[in-house]
């Protein structure tokens, strides 16, 4: 009798959660990974431009902080950046929109 309710359980889970994370899909872009957040770590590395910022935090260096404002930081620094992923030529970046 356990097994019966146990299947019935499942399959009426299965049969309900489908349609609605079919529903919610609907609400989310993938093309569209933008999401406003907020990055805390230590300068591994800062490489300024004309008009560009780009700094590999620790512990996520394999996304870049991009800013496109003349930032001063230095290696070894403790900053926290608020901002949001963006992709860019297929790859992900966080763009800072603050930085303390």
């Amino acid at each position: 009798m356990n097994e019966r309710m146990l299947l019935i359980t499942a399959l009426a889970c299965i049969v309900l959660g489908l349609p609605i994370l079919y529903i919610a899909s609907k609400f989310v872009s993938s093309d569209d990974p933008r999401v406003l957040t907020e990055l805390v770590g230590v300068v591994e590395r800062a490489s300024a431009k004309e008009k560009v910022t780009i700094i590999s935090v620790k512990p996520i260096t394999d996304i870049p902080v991009v800013s496109f404002d003349n930032l001063n930081v230095k290696k070894g620094e403790k900053i926290t950046v608020k901002g949001r992923l963006e992709s860019y030529n297929g790859k992900l970046e966080f763009v800072a929109d603050e930085l303390s």
